[in-house]
């Protein structure tokens, strides 16, 4: 199924390469298949299309973009880039919950365990 999704995708993106809705659906899709498989090629995927989605539409109105490279970022252990993100995401998301929850998740990485345990507080 995922890959039929990820066929799909990746042929709307051919037709419309500026599709932000198709281009964070993917970069999601080769997140999730890299987590099933462990092909870290499917991690550079996920990064490369979320890039695009951003370059398409910038990160200022472009939150679910914005996100699919952070989540990329992380699975890629480039956790400062990561933490950046996840805090213009906040920025960006302020009333939402899983801006709060990469950021933290980061911050555990980092071995910032206060400012995660109080990144989760706010959650």
């Amino acid at each position: 199924m995922r890959e039929r999704v990820i066929r799909f995708l990746a042929d709307r993106v051919r037709r419309d390469p500026d599709d932000v809705v198709a281009l964070n659906r993917l970069a999601g899709e080769y997140l999730a298949r890299y987590r099933r498989s462990g092909d870290d090629g499917d991690l550079y995927k996920s990064a490369g299309t979320a890039e695009q989605s951003l370059r398409a539409v910038p990160a200022d109105q472009n939150a679910g973009g914005l996100a699919a490279r952070t989540r990329a970022l992380f699975a890629l252990h480039r956790f400062g880039e990561a933490r950046d993100l996840a805090l213009k995401l906040i920025d960006l998301e302020p009333d939402k919950r899983y801006p709060l929850e990469i950021l933290g998740d980061v911050q555990l990485e980092l071995g910032e365990y206060e400012a995660a345990e109080g990144t989760y507080r706010k959650m």
